[in-house]
């Protein structure tokens, strides 16, 4: 449970400063020398390279280290590997952002305020919750999904379902 609030503390602080960066980053009263264009073209192309890569590739990775560790038996090495991966996943979304708001000042980024609405808005995905803090450490295998089941049923006809199709089928023609 404290290492739970500690991910939050974290993730507050984080998004917390964050935004007060985007305050003076976004305001149209501070001019700062500009990069030359060649250089921010090139950068701009790296930032949305990062984002379209970065974002997926993390929250994928992370999804497969938590798969691996309900395996551990060691409740302090699960939690150990776990601390890993979340401070992770804070650190690529935290670096992309920082780097967004680089742009937004030493270049002429147009999309630059949209690209950083957008990464706020995937901050929402890792917030660190008890529910998601339970469900990724604990061990127990989920339960099937009974709507999946319910779906896969409803799928497998009986043969006088389909005789009854293939009846109507031919009263259509």
């Amino acid at each position: 449970m404290e290492l739970q609030k500690t991910f939050k503390r974290i993730y507050l602080l984080t998004f917390c400063v964050i935004l007060l960066l985007m305050v003076p980053a976004f305001h149209p009263g501070i001019v700062l020398p500009k990069l030359d264009q060649t250089s921010a073209m090139n950068l701009q192309q790296l930032l949305i390279l990062l984002g379209l890569v970065g974002f997926p590739g993390v929250l994928i990775w992370s999804s497969k280290k938590v798969k691996t560790l309900k395996r551990l038996d060691s409740e302090e090495e699960r939690l150990k590997q776990y601390k890993t991966v979340v401070i992770t996943r804070l650190v690529v979304f935290t670096a992309i952002s920082l780097f967004a708001l680089f742009m937004q000042l030493f270049t002429a980024m147009k999309g630059a305020f949209m690209f950083m609405m957008i990464i706020l808005v995937l901050f929402m995905f890792i917030w660190p919750t008890f529910a998601r803090f339970v469900s990724e450490t604990s061990t127990e295998e989920k339960e099937v999904d009974v709507i999946a089941d319910q779906d896969h049923e409803s799928a497998n006809f009986s043969e006088q379902d389909q005789n009854t199709f293939e009846e109507s089928d031919k009263h259509l023609l």
